[in-house]
């Protein structure tokens, strides 16, 4: 998690550098900084320009050591990373002029080996981060051989069906030449070609060098006329090199080497985010300044070799492997020695200049954000100024996709040919659900948000979802397969006192893919954690697997996290969470004292759902429809998240804050069922990842699991109630910034009026008419041959606006019907029969060469034009829907779903083979079930509370089935 708080300073103590200067072409680097910093393609500019302040790009590899967060001693954690770095001229716009700043660095391309490090930079200060792995090398025996120092390996998407989500390829080789003089035979031609090598590598050097500096004067002297910023850049040089250079190299009269210099380096980066609403555009961009402290040089020196024939270089070349999405050498213009293959890669040779390494302590407090610009301000630095129109067919913020990090997301529509989700219901106490939600949205942090969320019922859901086959628009990275688990809470979103929707509120998220968790919270704002999720050979958490044949463990998840503020632990990677057999503790231990509290729990949870379905079944009847609608009409499930980063400046206010909206609507259903075994989920206690404490969850009981580094964790044991499966193909069709607001703008907003958030639709329209009513669920109790499911459900909605239609053919006759059929471009002969006549096969074959979406069009559209035409219909309105929203939650409906004949039962053997795991739509099938009620207990839930029987511990009469407990609640 980020860390927030206004005095935010990191220490680095012996951080290691290897730098590899490399020469670039001063064109490209030129067009790279016009593109990436200055904007210059575009109308609205930045009130900075950046200029490459040599022909070269300083190819870094620093190893941190201990990064530790001073602020409330929050914790260290260790990282490597790999940079691309471009020294550059900072000037200020001056109306025509460009005035000299100071000099800085940006490292377009850079790569980390620690999440943490990944996700701060990348949200707080912009730095283009992407996880790479530096290996352990062990040097070849063979001295004639190159000798491979250093394999850094990029993260990427692992292949289709993979049990792995993320795999890492070879990225950057750095390899040193073999040194003369170590073979015998070799021995008389080294000795003869060492000093000429030398001076020729040496004149050639010097050569570079001369011409690269040369060019520059000549480049600088074209485009600004005459050198006379050099003045400025040379009078800060002199006076930086006279101040720092007796600390480096040590001053007799104060103290010896190493000593304090306290410089200050400047690091420039774009800070961008892409819009959810609109992917190729970006909805925040900014240009940032951080700044890192030189505290003290330790140590450093020139990487030379004196034996070879190319001293300067150190005998180092680096194979740099190609990738699409990191087109280093093509953007930077790097000077190529060569190139090569390296087994079933194409790899660039590049040849350093002089490399050298150093040890310093460095130390990295707070940023600032030079200027920055959204959707509704153009380019500013304090007040936001007014965007200039885009032109016909322009994106108002172009997303700029250069950098390592750029091309990292994926983005919609997206297509789920095969996703399984296994969801787990978690009871948890309302009270705390609604606070969570209150504090969401409506903190003093949100001050004028117009929108406002409560829970939907008492439950959070456990979803843990694995898919295989992924398409998106965007989808340079190449993702296919991945699996993620989220915790999600249903809510009623409100606009003011108006119900707008329900939706899904993800509290908790762990993505398995580095490009799903940049994805999520970056574009969607889902509070995303990369996370590596291990699930057994069981093949449970595979695309293709049978989520109800359950073996132990199922699932860990382990993420990298500090475990607790103030105690200044390392951030690594630990448990959290872990979904495993449900088995109670043996009676004589100490845990199963709870279990009586977790019993009283599951029996005022029972008489509660008991209790609503019996007072209004109704409702009950309208929300089971609705999500049967869900299912198998398209219609589309919400979820709501509330994107937001921190401004580089000050870490307690965020530099965009936006809720997003996402809808995804599942195309068909291929399987779903309950799981045959009790599920337990246990969540450690860690005060930097409070999901038991956030959401209220109730546990079953508690135990300690020990840790090495901080002690025993308590971990919280929580049942799931009824958990089941369900594969589906889904479709994700678009999203929505409901509001927004960026930099310091005061207003929320929306994409399209920059003055005001328009008050969105009433979900509870009386005249509007979903795509269901009352009757749907019971369609599915006929007997159908084995139809597909859907089929079943359309055939009876069709049956109902076929009925709705003839209703106005009957008010307005054959010629009237047949103008407005034409109107809608629609070539269908209305029949010619009398108009009061009973609907007869004519009819039902006019009403069949309907598509479905011609048919729902055809009638809105009537309704909307003859508003004096009241037409009978079973359809349900939007009040009806959203007064059954009010007292119905949706566990109710779940369970009273689960208890359907054609859903899977949970002790069908279906070990031989008896499901088709292929995603083919799921047919109607009856199974034989036992008669239980929609409401139950599992007997073995609670150890040996639950009794059978009249002598069961409530005192009430309760079931005689030896697995189940239930009461004569409903009559």
């Amino acid at each position: 998690m980020a860390v927030t708080g206004t005095d935010v300073d990191m220490s680095l103590s012996n951080v290691s550098f290897q730098i590899y200067p490399l020469m670039a072409s001063m064109a490209r680097l030129t067009q790279f900084c016009d593109l990436y910093l200055n904007f210059t393609h575009e109308q609205d500019r930045p009130p900075f320009f950046f200029r490459p302040a040599l022909p070269y790009v300083l190819l870094q590899i620093i190893d941190y050591g201990s990064m530790a967060i001073e602020w409330q001693n929050m914790g260290w954690f260790g990282a490597r990373e790999l940079c691309f770095t471009i020294p550059l001229e900072c000037y200020r716009r001056n109306g025509n002029e460009l005035v000299f700043m100071d000099w800085a660095t940006i490292s377009p391309f850079i790569f980390a080996d620690n999440p943490l490090s990944v996700r701060n930079g990348r949200e707080v200060y912009g730095w283009p981060k992407v996880a790479m792995r530096m290996d352990s090398l062990t040097p070849s025996l063979d001295p004639l051989d190159l000798d491979l120092v250093i394999r850094l390996s990029l993260e990427v998407p692992g292949p289709r069906g993979a049990r792995e989500t993320d795999k890492f390829v070879p990225f950057l080789d750095v390899v040193r030449e073999p040194a003369p003089f170590q073979s015998m035979r070799r021995a008389g031609s080294d000795f003869v070609t060492a000093v000429p090598n030398a001076i020729a590598r040496s004149m050639s050097f010097m050569s570079d060098a001369a011409r690269s500096f040369a060019d520059l004067g000549a480049y600088r002297y074209q485009e600004f006329g005459d050198l006379g910023y050099l003045q400025a850049a040379s009078d800060l040089g002199f006076q930086n090199l006279r101040a720092l250079l007796p600390r480096v190299i040590g001053d007799p009269q104060i103290d010896p080497f190493p000593q304090a210099l306290g410089y200050e380096g400047n690091a420039i980066n774009l800070k961008q985010f892409r819009d959810a609403e609109d992917p190729d555009s970006a909805c925040y961009q900014a240009v940032t300044l951080s700044k890192m402290t030189m505290e003290r040089i330790n140590d450093a020196g020139l990487m030379l070799d004196l034996r070879s024939g190319d001293p300067l270089s150190g005998r180092f070349l680096l194979r740099l492997f190609r990738y699409a999405t990191q087109p280093i050498v093509e953007n930077l213009g790097l000077e190529v020695a060569g190139r090569a293959s390296v087994g079933d890669w194409d790899v660039t040779l590049l040849e350093p200049k002089m490399p050298f390494w150093m040890s310093a302590d460095l130390s990295y407090g707070q940023g600032d954000t030079l200027c920055w610009r959204s959707r509704c301000s153009g380019w500013s630095e304090e007040i936001p100024l007014s965007a200039p129109k885009a032109g016909p067919g322009q994106t108002r913020i172009p997303y700029i996709p250069l950098g390592s990090g750029a091309l990292q997301e994926i983005t919609g529509p997206f297509t789920f040919p095969t996703l399984t989700i296994r969801v787990l219901p978690m009871i948890a106490n309302q009270r705390k659900l609604f606070d969570y939600c209150q504090e969401y949205l409506t903190n003093e942090v949100l001050d004028g948000i117009p929108y406002r969320l409560e829970p939907w019922g008492s439950y959070a859901y456990l979803l843990a979802a694995s898919y295989d086959g992924l398409t998106a628009q965007l989808n340079s990275a190449g993702l296919v397969t991945d699996r993620e688990v989220a915790i999600v809470i249903p809510v009623k979103l409100y606009h003011g006192k108006d119900l707008v929707s329900v939706a899904l509120l993800p509290a908790f998220t762990f993505a398995g893919s580095q490009v799903s968790a940049i994805t999520d919270h970056e574009v969607y704002g889902r509070p995303t954690l990369l996370s590596e999720l291990k699930s057994p050979p069981t093949n449970w958490m595979d695309p293709d697997s049978k989520p109800e044949q359950l073996l132990q463990p199922l699932l860990e998840i382990w993420t990298d996290l500090i475990p607790s503020d103030y105690v200044g632990a390392e951030a690594v990677s630990r448990a959290v969470l872990e979904i495993g057999r449900g088995q109670c503790p043996p009676a004589s231990a100490t845990e199963s004292r709870s279990l009586w509290d977790w019993a009283h729990t599951l029996l005022r949870d029972y008489r509660r759902k008991a209790e609503t379905a019996g007072a209004d079944s109704a409702s009950l009847e309208i929300v089971k429809s609705a999500m049967f609608a869900v299912l198998f009409f398209n219609i589309p499930i919400f979820s709501v998240a509330l994107k937001e980063f921190m401004d580089a400046g000050d870490l307690d206010k965020a530099c965009l804050q936006s809720l997003v909206q996402v809808s995804r609507s599942i195309e068909s259903v291929q399987g779903i069922g309950e799981f045959e075994h009790p599920l337990h989920v246990l969540i450690p206690k860690y005060d930097t990842l409070p999901i038991v404490d956030a959401l209220g969850l109730e546990v079953k009981w508690t135990k300690s699991v020990w840790d090495p580094e901080i002690g025993n964790v308590p971990t919280e044991v929580i049942e799931p109630i009824r958990p089941f499966w369900i594969r589906v193909a889904m479709a994700g069709t678009d999203s929505k910034n409901l509001c927004l607001r960026a930099g310091t703008e005061e207003n929320w907003h929306t994409n399209d009026d920059c003055s005001k958030v328009p008050t969105p639709p009433r979900f509870g329209d009386k005249q509007r008419r979903s795509l269901f009513g009352p009757g749907l669920s019971r369609c599915f109790k006929e007997d159908k041959k084995q139809q597909a499911v859907h089929l079943v459900a359309e055939e009876w909605l069709r049956g109902l606006l076929a009925d709705e239609l003839h209703q106005f053919r009957q008010r307005l006759g054959n010629n009237a019907l047949q103008k407005h059929l034409g109107s809608l471009n629609l070539r269908f002969r209305v029949p010619s029969n009398k108009t009061g006549a009973t609907p007869d096969d004519s009819w039902t074959t006019f009403v069949n060469s309907f598509r479905m979406e011609e048919l729902l069009q055809t009638i809105d559209l009537l309704e909307k034009s003859f508003t004096d035409l009241k037409v009978a219909s079973n359809r349900c309105t939007r009040r009806d829907l959203a007064d059954a929203i009010e007292k119905i939650d949706p566990q109710t409906a779940v369970e009273d779903i689960l208890k359907e004949d054609w859903i899977k039962p949970s002790d069908q053997d279906l070990s031989g083979g008896a499901e088709d795991a292929s995603p083919h739509p799921i047919e109607l099938v009856h199974y034989a079930k036992p008669p239980l009620p929609e409401f139950r207990i599992r007997r073995e839930s609670a150890g040996s509370w639950f009794k059978l029987g009249k002598t069961d511990w409530t005192g009430r009469d309760a079931s005689k089935d030896p697995h189940w407990y239930w009461e004569r609640i409903r009559g």
